[in-house]
């Protein structure tokens, strides 16, 4: 299942009432313009949180999960985690 197969989840989501939807957004900052021009993958990510945007419109909230690309290294060291994250 890739991101543009989460807009049936979402819409699934939004029918069954569902408060908050947690995207497949793991990973690095795909919302960044410089990131998006050197990796035209992020440009279908994109297109998924915009839809999400939208659906704020039906009651939908959301929140992506930034962590970033060190994750497994620095989870292997045992090192406290922080993990930012953006929301609607």
């Amino acid at each position: 299942m890739g991101f543009g197969d989460q807009k049936g989840i979402i819409d699934a989501a939004v029918k069954a009432g569902v408060k908050r939807f947690f995207p497949s957004e793991f990973g690095i900052n795909g919302r960044s313009e410089a990131v998006r021009q050197l990796t035209p993958f992020f440009a279908v990510k994109q297109e998924m949180l915009d839809y999400l945007v939208e659906k704020e419109n039906d009651g939908l909230t959301w929140t992506c999960l930034i962590t970033g690309v060190l994750l497994d290294w620095v989870s292997s060291i045992d090192l406290c985690l922080i993990l930012c994250w953006a929301s609607s």
